[in-house]
This record gives structure tokens, sequence and C-alpha cells, in this order.
């Protein structure tokens, strides 16, 4: 007697950041049917980006996000891929993006708490290397920049609204995964 065996198929994932192409460890993924029956979970991308996830019946599946690598933001758009008999090994990837933070600054009157429109600084990383220049305060007194990696960085106002004494002591701040939007407060005399 002759016996047949089931053909069997592997998929391997690439997780990349979307902005630098470079590979992402510590994402992890669940594998589901067409369905979306859970089937396996707890797969987690290598050192290099990859898993890889072998002997699988022929048919169609997906690959779903349950944890973003740190730093970036979770995807759980499916990652759908079929297994047949000419398309027993396959490769995707995905990407993530950053997470990306946001800080407001309000300028007020030490004396009176009136806010104050005018005043400019630049924002710095930790280092002190200047990142942006020529941010003002507007008519509430408030100037925001938005789109910021996750990291430290300071303001450090460069001109005073008429009428103020410069104060360039830097106003520092740090922007994680749990404080992605910060507020500070800066009084001129």
């Amino acid at each position: 007697t002759k016996e047949n065996t089931t053909i069997k198929g592997s998929v391997s994932l690439t997780k990349t950041d979307s902005a630098t192409a470079a590979v992402l460890a510590g994402a992890e993924f669940e594998l589901q049917d067409s369905t979306g029956k859970t089937l396996q979970t707890g797969l987690t991308t290598n050192e290099q980006g990859v898993l890889t996830v072998t002997d699988l019946e022929l048919g169609d599946y997906q690959l779903i996000e349950t944890k973003a690598p740190a730093g970036y933001v979770l995807d759980n758009t499916p990652v759908k891929f079929t297994l047949d008999e000419t398309h027993q090994t396959i490769s995707v990837t995905k990407e993530n993006t950053t997470i990306k933070g946001s800080v407001s600054l309000t300028k007020t009157d030490s004396a009176t708490a009136a806010v104050l429109a005018g005043a400019e600084f630049e924002l710095q990383d930790s280092t002190g290397k200047t990142l942006q220049t020529g941010l003002t305060t507007n008519e509430q007194g408030v100037l925001t920049v938005t789109d910021l990696e996750l990291g430290d960085y300071q303001l450090v106002e460069t001109k005073a609204p008429a009428g103020y004494v410069l104060d360039n002591t830097p106003v520092k701040f740090t922007l994680d995964e749990t404080h992605q939007t910060i507020s500070v407060t800066k009084e001129n005399t």
C-alpha cells in the first residue's frame, strides 16, 4: 500500500518600522483561521523582526497583531494569506508606526497669571540640540508642537513678550507611552 502525506505549509512575517524599514522585535501576534477562530497565540517577532509558523494545513489564515513593539502603535488589521499546493511557503511584511506625542506650553504673567502672546521658544532635545525654532505663543498664550517622537525634550525661551524679562531656563518634559500629550506653563516677570 502507498500512503499519502498531507502537504503542509509555513508563513514567515517580518515586522518593520513604517518610516525607517528597521526590523522590530517583540511584536506579538495570534494566528487565526479564515473564520477568525484563534489557532495559536503568543507568536512573537525575534531580534530579526521575524516570526515563523510551520506545519500548517493548506488553507486560508490571518495573523493579528495583539501587542505592538515598545514605542509603536498597535495595528490589528489582519494580515491574510493562503497556503495552497503552489504556495506552501508564504512571506509577509507588517509595518508599525511610532507613537507620536505633543506638548502645549502656556505663557503667563507671574504676578497676574494673565496669558502672554508673542513669547518665542525653541525646541531642543535632551542634549540641547535645537530641533525647531521660532515657536511663538498665540493670542491665548499657547504654543503647541505636535508629531514628536517619544523622548526627552526642552523648550527654551528665546524672546520674551514685550515688556517682560527673558527667562531662558529650559522647560523640560518627557513624552512616553503613558504621557503622549504634555501641558506645561512658563511664567514671565
